[in-house]
């Protein structure tokens, strides 16, 4: 039969306890230094990769790229301005005080020039309009349109266009080479006119029948 172990002491209990728990605490220290020497030694090994995102190459951090740009945005920066100079935006050289404001009740029209048929009498039998031509302009277009209310019977507005030279002073009686188009009261036209020869771009207007408002829409001078 074998002896019955002796009962510890609180003293000798309390020193055997404080030892093992001295003994639990340096081993935590140690694996924990332990850890933390590893992770500086072997970086890639300290964390298991993220199977969704894929590696790239060493020392290349990932960025985001632009945004692709929206469809409204491509739209707007892809279609390009009308190069030119309006005729509604120079000051005309001869015949200023025949311009007029457009009348209430016309139809929205664009870079318009207005003026009235001339009274088709001795001393006024046309109106004429001329304008120094910017040095990069080669063509005049424009469209000739003419309102009245009522509409007068055979109403019939004439516009020719002279590319005057310079030593040609704007309304004198030579004449250069024109383009003439005509238009109705319910017909308008397109004229197209050539004027790189030009000094002076001079138009001139004839009515059949006084009162009519003669418009010019989008008179447009083109490099």
């Amino acid at each position: 039969m074998s002896a019955p172990s002796p009962i510890e002491t609180p003293a000798r209990r309390k020193i055997k306890w404080s030892l093992i728990g001295a003994f639990v605490v340096g081993t935590v220290t140690v694996v924990g230094t332990l850890a933390q020497t590893w992770s500086i030694f072997f970086p890639n090994s300290a964390a298991p990769a993220d199977p969704t995102r894929p590696a790239g190459p060493a020392g290349v951090t990932a960025t985001a790229g632009p945004a692709p740009a929206s469809a409204a945005a491509v739209s707007a920066t892809s279609a390009a301005p009308t190069s030119g100079v309006y005729l509604s935006d120079l000051t005309p050289a001869l015949g200023k005080g025949r311009l007029i404001s457009l009348p209430d009740g016309l139809p929205p029209m664009s870079h318009a020039i207005a003026t009235r048929c001339p009274a088709n009498t001795t001393m006024d039998n046309k109106v004429e309009i001329s304008y120094e031509r910017p040095r990069t302009a080669k063509r005049l277009t424009a469209t000739l349109r003419a309102f009245q209310d009522p509409t007068p019977v055979n109403q019939l507005v004439q516009l020719m266009v002279f590319p005057d030279p310079q030593d040609r002073k704007p309304g004198s009686a030579d004449e250069g080479p024109s383009s003439t188009v005509q238009a109705t009261i319910d017909s308008p036209a397109t004229v197209s006119a050539k004027v790189d020869d030009a000094y002076y771009v001079r138009l001139l207007i004839q009515c059949n029948k006084p009162g009519t408002i003669v418009v010019l829409a989008d008179a447009l001078l083109t490099p």
